[in-house]
């Protein structure tokens, strides 16, 4: 049996055409702050990783004699590859493999220069025939903004081939992976976060159906963009 991982619980609503699910991350804890990164214990960590996985599910189609392979549903698990991510993720090889700090340091620059909104999207289709869809979207964007304000996630499959980001979490190879990379404006050419935005919003679309899940906004993500936003030539 196959499944699509984001990590999130929540409630289904159908309706005739499609069904969307939307999740809501439990709360949690803060993190450490990413600036003591090179001090964080093995637990500290993986409890910075492990905070920012979420979960949801998209429901797939009805079954019938002309459509035995689609799966009934899509397991979906999503990782926000944040600042405090990246660290605690660089803390953990710098720890097993005994790096010093020049090294450590290497690291996380060679993971941030991959983009500012990047998320691990795994996902698994349960039953039929096993194979996801091609034309499978993933949107982002501030929660309680108008679709319009979205932003589509672009597939990078280079950045598997980074230990840091690769090595987040351990692989489970019932899940496929997906590495997406998302623009920090929208169409519009504004910041795709407002300074009263509080959540972001991560939407998995597959065969016309839906599933939403949501992170709080770290400090460190709104510090990143600004940072880009200042060094981009307009």
């Amino acid at each position: 049996m196959r499944v699509l991982r984001i990590i999130l619980l929540g409630c289904v609503s159908a309706a005739a055409t499609h069904t969307t699910t939307a999740w809501t991350a439990a709360r949690q804890t803060p993190a450490p702050q990413p600036e003591g990164y090179l001090s964080w214990s093995e637990k500290q960590a993986e409890a910075v990783i492990t905070a920012m996985i979420i979960k949801g599910r998209v429901l797939g189609t009805r079954r019938g004699v002309l459509n035995t392979d689609a799966p009934q549903k899509y397991d979906v698990r999503a990782i926000w590859l944040t600042p405090e991510v990246i660290r605690a993720s660089t803390r953990l090889i710098q720890l097993a493999e005994r790096l010093s700090d020049q090294e450590t340091l290497a690291l996380v620059k060679e993971a941030e220069a991959v983009g500012v909104l990047v998320v691990l999207i795994e996902i698994d289709p349960d039953e039929g025939s096993g194979v996801i869809p091609i034309n499978w979207d993933a949107f982002l964007q501030a929660h309680g903004a108008p679709p319009i304000a979205a932003v589509r996630g672009s597939e990078n499959r280079r950045l598997q081939e980074l230990r840091v980001l690769h090595n987040v979490v351990p692989r489970n190879y019932k899940y496929d992976r997906f590495w997406m990379v998302f623009p920090i404006e929208t169409k519009a050419g504004k910041p795709i976060f407002s300074d009263t935005d509080r959540e972001a919003e991560l939407t998995v679309r597959i065969r016309g159906r839906e599933t939403s899940v949501r992170w709080a906004i770290p400090d460190s993500i709104r510090q990143r963009m600004a940072s880009l936003a200042l060094s981009t030539p307009k």
